[in-house]
């Protein structure tokens, strides 16, 4: 460990599943176990870590008990993986080939190694294929058989062809990594310069006689065609590519049991292209895609139920497909109970969430999502701009319940939150829409139509002023709840983008 906090960083990222899977594997080895398991649990129940608290607890051997649990919990996750990783079975199964060579039993080692040997061929694995190459080779050194001479040059030719497909997919690995650092600057080139950099900087994608090899080069090739082109702004080309991506990883199916989140990585940026260019009709297969999946690791089904829920969110959002809404929310709330989920992602999702329940007038159920995140723990607090949003949609669900109580304390918790993040000044977004709030509680029956239609004149202004700056969409999503009340047409109707 190099940090003091590298323990506490491992600890939060296990699953409940690993957690569980760790204690169990700890107390078999008995007493010795119980105080590193101590500090396991006390590590395991803080929200930040606190180094002096466990050194009052566990004295000077803190260190060493820390880097003694560090080891422990890595040993222990090895064997909970390797039952069902195919690599870390080709590995274990090279360590077992150098034991049984090491006590002379040269045909058990072979054996060894030809099982290794298939699973690598399966997974497209070029580096562990030349590591067995080498124990094959030193087999065939020390039997010195008749044949001794054709083995090993058919093991030097299997070397070099080793060699030269995991070259192949280190050169387009190595451009996919390129590609990416444009990509991080801009979603799209939109001047002459910068494309023909870019055209003459990776001519060689664009070779059309190009023959992909290596099973894992095919992917990094489609990708990076994939990426190439979204910087050209080739809609239509990104889409085939990406296709092409999700078709190999159908044609992989033990590749992505061993590597599914890197599967998840590639629908996710995929998806991610298609929201860009409002691509909406060519989502819903892939969000079937997703629904389709079974992952083997507890972790990936976490991964998946993230990564499905939010996009079928944004999805949801953007295109008004309000009926599936509701059916997902009880989805939604069973994962979040069920996985540990990084705190972006469940940021993402209860912000959506909230948004897809206020738009469809479910305003109890929206208040209850907004309340998550107004009331969340230190480390689960979103940016500032999410906060801001939610705070309005909450004072907005609330005001719909028609309980004064309620909307009383919630335009008092809303006032205190602004002026804390705007330290005295008054005359933002969030104030204005807070003050036509107040207004609306106030006033007699006949006056509140005025009001909602001032309300709506003020968002359209707001629209186009570069002066107001509101949250991001809030403006947006505001003056569609204005129409809905002026105009009694559903909020979402005011919104959708076909």
């Amino acid at each position: 460990m190099k940090s003091k906090e590298d323990l506490f960083q491992l600890v939060q990222a296990m699953s409940k599943a690993e957690k569980r899977y760790f204690t169990l594997d700890a107390q078999k080895s008995g007493r010795e176990s119980a105080r590193y398991l101590e500090l396991f649990r006390d590590i395991s129940d803080m929200e930040e870590y606190d180094e002096a608290k466990l050194r009052d607890r566990f004295g000077k051997n803190l260190p060493s008990d820390k880097s003694y649990l560090y080891d422990a919990i890595l040993r222990s996750m090895r064997d909970y993986r390797s039952a069902n990783s195919r690599s870390a079975r080709i590995k274990e199964m090279i360590l077992d080939a150098r034991y049984l060579y090491e006590r002379g039993l040269y045909g058990q080692s072979e054996g060894r190694l030809r099982e290794a040997k298939a699973l690598a061929k399966e997974l497209g694995d070029h580096l562990a294929l030349l590591e067995i190459n080498k124990e094959e080779s030193k087999i065939a050194s020390e039997g010195k058989e008749k044949n001794y001479r054709q083995v090993i040059e058919e093991l030097i030719a299997e070397k070099e062809e080793e060699v030269a497909l995991m070259m192949e997919e280190y050169k387009y690995l190595d451009s996919c990594y390129r590609l990416l650092g444009e990509l991080t600057q801009r979603f799209q080139f939109n001047n002459d310069a910068d494309k023909n950099r870019l055209i003459e900087k990776f001519a060689f994608l664009q070779d059309p006689n190009t023959k992909v090899k290596s099973m894992q080069a095919e992917r990094r090739y489609y990708q990076d065609l994939a990426m190439y082109n979204q910087l050209l702004g080739q809609t239509d080309k990104v889409f085939l590519y990406y296709s092409k991506v999700m078709e190999w990883w159908d044609n992989n199916p033990k590749y992505k049991d061993e590597e599914f989140y890197r599967f998840i990585i590639d629908v996710s940026n995929f998806l991610y292209a298609l929201f860009r260019k409002e691509q909406y009709q060519h989502i819903p297969d892939l969000l079937r895609k997703l629904d389709q999946e079974n992952p083997v690791y507890f972790h990936d089904r976490a991964i998946l139920f993230q990564k499905a829920s939010i996009n079928k969110l944004m999805y949801y959002i953007n295109t008004g497909a309000v009926d599936q809404l509701e059916k997902l929310e009880p989805e939604i709330e069973a994962g979040m109970h069920k996985y540990d989920i990084n705190p972006k992602n469940v940021i993402a999702i209860i912000a959506n969430l909230a948004i897809g329940l206020f738009m469809i007038e479910k305003y109890p159920k929206c208040e209850v999502w907004c309340r998550k995140l107004i009331k969340s723990s230190p480390k689960m607090k979103p940016k500032l701009d999410i906060q801001k949003g939610i705070h309005l949609l909450n004072l907005i669900a609330v005001l719909e319940s028609g309980d004064l109580d309620k909307l009383e304390n919630a335009i008092r918790s809303t006032s205190r939150f602004l002026h804390q993040t705007y330290e005295g000044k008054t005359d933002g977004f969030e104030f204005l829409v807070l003050s036509y709030i107040r207004e609306l509680v106030n006033a007699p029956s006949g006056e509140v139509q005025r009001i909602y239609k001032d309300f709506r004149t003020f968002l359209v202004e707001a629209k186009k002023s570069a002066l107001i700056q509101a949250p991001i969409g809030m403006d947006e999503l505001l003056l569609a709840w204005a129409n809905h009340k002026i105009e009694r047409k559903p909020t979402v109707s005011y919104i959708l983008k076909k």
